[in-house]
């Protein structure tokens, strides 16, 4: 996925908001400038002050697709997904309500989506990608962290994290993911409101190396369209 690793640089992949949307995503179970070339920044447990508001990477250039399969309405945003995916209503633990969508090939929850349109962050969604690239770089199950500044059709305020992390699914078993994720805001020329502190969290999910730009859950992650 979009992972940022420093000597090989490859596709692959703090508040209780924040919290809860990473709860959700784990419930059952320096760019180059080209998106096929990211670098990874090497795994670090480095002070969470240290983390500045504005990204610390510059814009990975993702840019949206248009893949095979079937769109669908999801959280009030539209993505089209392969023919068998698995959508399932879920909840956060603060009750913000997301989806979880299963890919046809997932073994054991994963590949998948997460998508969560939240009403209020609390503060703008620099701020919460901010706070969520803190929380992942002080979890000890994360590594190669790296938070970019991105640009996406109908909003102004894009963020993308990429990750890897290590779960430990039983004593003697560590299931390894890659995974990123979207802050995306909705247009300042949606609804008459101020706005600035709503919009959506996708998360794309897969085991380590298949989060990448030639597999389904990055086509259909990347196929995200906000409303108008």
């Amino acid at each position: 996925m979009l992972i940022y690793r420093r000597h090989a640089m490859i596709f692959v992949g703090a508040t209780a908001l924040a919290s809860s949307i990473t709860a959700c995503m784990r419930s059952d179970s320096q760019g180059s400038g080209n998106p096929s070339s990211l670098a990874t920044v090497a795994p670090s447990r480095r002070p969470v002050t240290s983390i500045s508001a504005e990204p610390e990477y510059d814009s990975r250039h993702v840019t949206p697709v248009t893949p095979k399969g079937e769109e669908k309405e999801v959280e009030g945003a539209k993505l089209i997904l392969p023919i068998g995916s698995k959508e399932t209503r879920s909840t956060t633990s603060t009750g913000l309500p997301c989806t979880i969508i299963e890919m046809p090939n997932a073994d054991k929850g994963y590949p998948r989506l997460n998508l969560i349109k939240v009403d209020s962050f609390g503060r703008t969604v620099l701020e919460e990608s901010q706070s969520q690239e803190a929380l992942l770089s002080a979890d000890g199950t994360n590594s190669y962290v790296a938070r970019s500044r991105e640009a996406w059709p109908g909003t102004d305020d894009a963020y993308m994290i990429t990750w890897h992390m290590s779960i430990k699914v039983s004593d003697s078993e560590t299931q390894e993911l890659d995974a990123l994720g979207l802050w995306l805001g909705i247009s300042p020329g949606y609804g008459a409101e101020d706005r600035s502190d709503h919009g959506w969290v996708l998360y794309a999910t897969a085991p380590s190396g298949q989060l990448n730009e030639n597999s389904d859950v990055w086509k259909s992650a990347f196929s995200i369209v906000l409303p108008s």
